[in-house]
């Protein structure tokens, strides 16, 4: 997670890797429910796409203050 909030390159991370983070909370069952997807499609999606949004929301490396 530290590359998608520094300033280089965004490492990859899995759906197995999503899905092992919030496997034992039940948000990603909850969270493919309200989808209508399955909880792989759904953890393959968040894999491809938090890098980036995360990078996004953290300019020039730091996290926004709340």
């Amino acid at each position: 997670m530290k590359s998608w909030i520094g300033n280089g390159q965004n490492l990859p991370v899995s759906g197995e890797q999503i899905a092992q983070a919030l496997g034992g909370t039940g948000a990603l069952s909850q969270l493919a429910s309200s989808f209508g997807i399955n909880e792989s499609d759904l953890a393959d999606q968040l894999a491809e796409g938090l890098p980036e949004a995360v990078n996004h929301l953290t300019p020039q490396g730091t996290l926004p203050n709340a």
